[in-house]
């Protein structure tokens, strides 16, 4: 049995310490905050929360956590005893936070449109306060406005997701649509917040509504953003129940918003790029695809992969491909095995240097592109590993993607 341990660290003064751990059942579920006593008792502080704790830090004999909440980031305080109390941030989307012994809290924070700056707040329960303002410039631009949305799956899955409408949308007028899925598939879209993933592909939604898009970001099954049991639906089940939540996401898209439904794209990274080459060998609509440093093989990912994907591939599938339970789904669950059903003009890029998702992958998808003559283009990039980043190197990268939209889905 293998176990995880992330962010281990001993309170100030103490032989208390305090790590985080996956809840379960097995690794793939949110994390939880354990905090281990100096006679060896281990408590989980935030079992009953149901939400991903994605970092702590000590404040004295209080915890102080970020936590996914559905499609905001938050600070949960979880005291020696009592019940985990969240801090009010308002409709903030925190991305690092550190407090005093006195909670005094201080936090990077963003949201839709306004960039990160850091606040403090005085004490639990106190209005949050900006202290910097080194980010103003980025203001002044009209990044349209993004609004969350739900729905539900056929088999009564609920996700959630972000819709960003694009700039000087005109009533009357039917838009494109680019559906972009997130990576790992353990994160989330928090399209909420100002949106900085270097190179992960949410910033390509955000130029494609720029260029007269909606954009449609899904929280899938497998997400951290809807609790335990949404997180450990993606179990043995990669791409069916995923693709599931998504397209009944994108039907609710088009019911809700002004979509034209002949010019649709699809894209991610990662696992997003898994999905979205799993989606195009089952579903033939869209104009074109986007698969940024996808995986599309199971076997490739255990044998090449470094060491994260390879775990999360044998902990998410049930074992490893010498294992009879789990041998079928490495082959059933890889997007490569319905590559003759795609139909889809499809953009891959990846990075040469990438040991996540080894780029063998993307030479294996594009040449059975090419050899079934689907219009494919590969484009891999030196030195990049998962992602680029550099800024020159990300700047093409996303400058690649722009360029395919343009080319394959007509205004």
């Amino acid at each position: 049995v293998r176990h995880y341990v992330y962010y281990p660290q001993f309170a100030a003064g103490s032989k208390t310490y305090a790590y985080v751990r996956p809840h379960g059942p097995g690794p793939v579920s949110v994390n939880d905050a354990i905090v281990v006593s100096p006679d060896g008792t281990e408590t989980d502080r935030t079992q009953n929360v149901d939400r991903d704790v994605a970092g702590i830090r000590w404040a004295g004999n209080t915890l102080v956590a970020l936590a996914q909440d559905r499609l905001l980031s938050t600070i949960v305080l979880v005291p020696s005893a009592g019940a985990p109390q969240r801090v009010n941030v308002g409709r903030l989307n925190v991305e690092g936070v550190d407090a005093d012994p006195r909670l005094r809290i201080a936090f990077v924070a963003s949201a839709y449109g306004v960039p990160p700056e850091l606040y403090v707040v005085a004490k639990p329960g106190a209005t949050p306060r900006s202290i910097t303002h080194e980010n103003a410039a980025l203001r002044r631009y009209d990044y349209g406005r993004a609004e969350p949305i739900a729905w539900t799956a056929s088999d009564g899955e609920r996700s959630e997701g972000v819709v960003i409408h694009p700039p000087h949308e005109r009533a009357g007028v039917k838009y494109p649509l680019l559906l972009w899925s997130h990576g790992g598939p353990e994160g989330e879209a928090s399209g909420l917040g100002f949106g900085e993933e270097y190179g992960g592909g949410y910033d390509a939604g955000i130029m494609a509504a720029a260029d007269g898009y909606y954009s449609f970001f899904p929280n899938y099954r497998g997400s951290n953003d809807l609790g335990n049991a949404h997180e450990h639906g993606v179990y043995r089940d990669p791409g069916v129940g995923p693709a599931r939540d998504v397209l009944a996401g994108l039907a609710q898209v088009e019911r809700r918003y002004p979509i034209d439904p002949q010019r649709e794209a699809i894209g991610g990274h990662s696992y997003g790029g898994f999905m979205t080459a799993w989606i195009i060998g089952h579903d033939a609509r869209w104009r074109c695809a986007i698969v940024a440093d996808g995986a599309v093989d199971w076997r490739q990912a255990y044998d090449l992969s470094g060491t994260g994907n390879l775990s999360w591939t044998r902990d998410s599938l049930g074992g490893t491909p010498v294992n009879p339970d789990a041998a079928p789904l490495y082959r059933d669950g890889s997007p490569i095995t319905y590559v003759a059903a795609v139909r889809t003009p499809t953009l891959i890029i990846t990075g040469l240097a990438d040991e996540q998702v080894p780029f063998s992958e993307s030479w294996e998808y594009f040449h059975a592109l090419r050899d079934r003559h689907v219009r494919a283009r590969l484009v891999a990039i030196p030195t990049a590993h998962h992602t680029p980043s550099d800024p020159v190197r990300l700047a093409a990268y996303y400058r690649t993607m722009s360029d395919w939209l343009r080319a394959h889905v007509s205004h």
